[in-house]
């Protein structure tokens, strides 16, 4: 089991070059938001013309059928948050998930380096992944 980051999630949906290779990672948990950040992702392409309004819909059907993972509220992480973006350089989103991976003592899965960075320096395993 691991902790997926919304940037994994987002660059499987959105079908960027080397998104085959993520399947595989997409078990385990992540946060609710990952889902609101994954549609933004898609709005964003699609406002940037790298997709049309039909797999736009598409991209979102897909992202709700995703079922292979499990979800925690990132409101529940929130005591959590303040201490890991005060004393670093990340988001508060990505700090909700490396709180995430602490929680469950799981490793943190993302494309992220910045995150991944901070979450080794946290002491938190992680997989950052290229493709």
């Amino acid at each position: 089991m691991r902790v997926i980051d919304s940037s994994v999630i987002a660059a499987f949906i959105l079908q960027e070059p080397g998104w085959e290779k993520l399947a595989s990672y997409l078990i385990g948990w992540t946060l609710d938001i990952a889902f609101l950040e994954t549609m933004n992702a898609i709005i964003k392409a699609l406002r940037r013309g790298r997709i049309n309004i039909e797999d736009a819909h598409l991209r979102i059907k897909a992202l709700e059928s995703l079922k292979t993972m499990n979800m925690e509220s990132a409101l529940k992480l929130l005591p959590r948050v303040p201490e890991l973006v005060l004393n670093s350089k990340l988001t508060v989103y990505d700090a909700a998930f490396i709180a995430l991976a602490q929680e469950k003592t799981l490793p943190l899965v993302t494309l992220d380096k910045t995150q991944y960075e901070e979450a080794i320096r946290f002491g938190v395993p992680s997989i950052l992944l290229r493709i």
